[in-house]
């Protein structure tokens, strides 16, 4: 199967369970949450909450090429680093890939648009 859609928490839900049941691994969580400001922002949020069996995206090392010094952004990774990253985390089209950040901070829809 071949996962093309945004899913609702209740499907999450629902997957998860089907995964505890089966033993299927067709499912990768990505708790996306970054700051720009606050490097360490993500950790902090992901060990104070996150969603069970979720990996916390390091956007430095894996979504985008390194801050430019000076502007404090986060430029578009090269497609070959990108492409390993994905392989890094299993992301392929026959799995459901969850991306979530924590606070509003946007990084899971960088993300999904990378």
């Amino acid at each position: 199967m071949i996962f093309t859609t945004l899913i609702e928490p209740r499907e999450l839900h629902a997957f998860m369970l089907n995964q505890k049941v089966s033993g299927n691994r067709n499912i990768i969580i990505l708790d996306c949450s970054c700051s720009i400001a606050d490097p360490e922002l993500g950790i902090k949020l992901y060990a104070k909450e996150h969603i069970p069996g979720a990996v916390l995206v390091d956007f430095d090392r894996y979504v985008t090429g390194k801050v430019a010094q000076g502007t404090g952004r986060h430029p578009m990774p090269d497609r070959e680093t990108f492409r390993q990253s994905m392989k890094y985390f299993g992301i392929r089209p026959d799995r459901q890939v969850v991306l979530y950040d924590q606070g509003g901070l946007g990084f899971a829809t960088r993300f999904s648009c990378l």
